[in-house]
């Protein structure tokens, strides 16, 4: 996201998105951190748990990514550069649905 976007309510959005994702662990809770700052971008990450499977790990991100999208755009925050790319979706097959 641009670094002019306001972090704390990116940085609230997310957790509130988390919480209420499908797939995903409560215990432990899920994690939001500023990964970095490249430029004028500043990285955001989520760390999310889930049952000890491919099936459950694959459900977990797809739903987290979907919720965290969606109250995002729905806060009015633009996002730039890679989201789903940086998970390995490819959205050329239509993995993403309308991400």
């Amino acid at each position: 996201m641009d670094c002019d976007e306001d972090l704390a309510v990116v940085l609230s959005t997310m957790r509130l998105a988390l919480a209420r994702a499908a797939d995903i662990l409560r215990d432990p809770e899920p994690e939001v951190q500023v990964a970095h700052v490249v430029g004028r971008f500043v990285v955001v990450r989520a760390l999310v748990w889930h049952a000890p499977t491919l099936a459950a790990g694959r459900a977990a991100i797809d739903s987290s990514i979907r919720a965290v999208l969606d109250d995002l755009r729905a806060a009015g925050v633009t996002l730039d550069g890679p989201t789903l790319a940086a998970v390995g979706v490819d959205e050329s097959k239509g993995d993403a649905g309308s991400y």
